[in-house]
């Protein structure tokens, strides 16, 4: 009977073993795998704000790139045209042709929707500005030119002349804009235009007294109307501050200034510079 109580007691001890084997074992399993899911987040955590910044970076860039009010149209197109197409001799039945053109410029901004306003606003004066008179008659013309450069600027000239016809004179009036449409449209003061170029106020003069220089050298009677390069010089306002400025290419600017053009005397006349 002791013999047969000491088995029983070993049987007993043995399963005790067993069951806090198993129950042991499993709290050491759990123990070891808790900490690496806690690791596994934690890392989660760190490199996720790290892709969020690139993924924001590239979203900013591509936010700022000009949006097209009307996606099927170009960034610059003829919004209006008024035909100008007037006898002003019966008797010889002579006719005058022309046309007054208004441009839309096609970029999505509050700045560029009040540059829009005001070119309407000067497209319906100039197209209700014809007086007829005896032997003729007179209207303001309103006319553009656009240059988009490789996506990145709109180069825009919008001419306004008084003519008078037949014959007679005329006023011309330039104005210029140019826009950045790698920044939103925005629309470059003269400056920020030659800094775009790596140019400074004097850098650019030069390259005006250049244009300048070549343009009187290439005119046949120059020393008989202008006198010699110094007065011609003399008689140019080449200085920084009365330059307009107008992008039209990746390495080219078209400068408006006044100097001796021609029969004309001075005035308001366009130099190409390369850049």
């Amino acid at each position: 009977m002791k013999k047969f109580l000491k088995i029983i007691g070993i049987i007993l001890g043995l399963i005790v073993i067993v069951y806090l084997s198993v129950v042991i074992g499993k709290n050491v399993v759990a123990s070891k795998f808790k900490p690496n899911v806690t690791n596994t987040a934690a890392d989660k955590t760190i490199t996720t704000p790290a892709v969020n910044e690139v993924d924001n970076s590239i979203t900013d860039k591509e936010d700022n790139i000009a949006k097209k009010v009307d996606d099927s149209k170009d960034f610059v197109y003829e919004k209006e045209v008024k035909e100008i197409n007037e006898t002003y001799d019966k008797e010889n039945n002579y006719t005058f042709a022309d046309e007054i053109r208004l441009p839309y410029i096609n970029i999505d901004s509050d700045e560029v929707e009040r540059i829009n306003s005001k070119l309407q606003e000067k497209f319906n004066s100039a197209k209700n500005s014809m007086q007829k008179e005896e032997y003729g008659f007179n209207f303001n013309r309103m006319d553009y030119e656009e240059h988009i450069v490789a996506d990145k600027y709109i180069g825009l000239s919008i001419t306004e002349m008084l003519v008078h016809v037949p014959g007679g004179d005329f006023v011309e009036d330039f104005t210029l804009y140019n826009f950045d449409l790698q920044d939103g449209g925005k629309k470059l003061t003269k400056r920020e235009v030659i800094e775009k170029f790596n140019l400074t106020p004097n850098e650019l003069e030069d390259k005006v007294k250049d244009a300048l220089k070549k343009n009187y050298d290439e005119y046949d009677t120059a020393n008989e109307e202008f006198g010699s390069f110094d007065e011609y010089m003399s008689n140019s306002k080449y200085h920084f501050e009365n330059l307009q400025v107008l992008i039209t290419g990746e390495k080219t600017l078209d400068i408006y200034l006044e100097y001796p053009v021609g029969p004309e005397g001075v005035r308001m006349g366009i130099l190409s510079v390369d850049v």
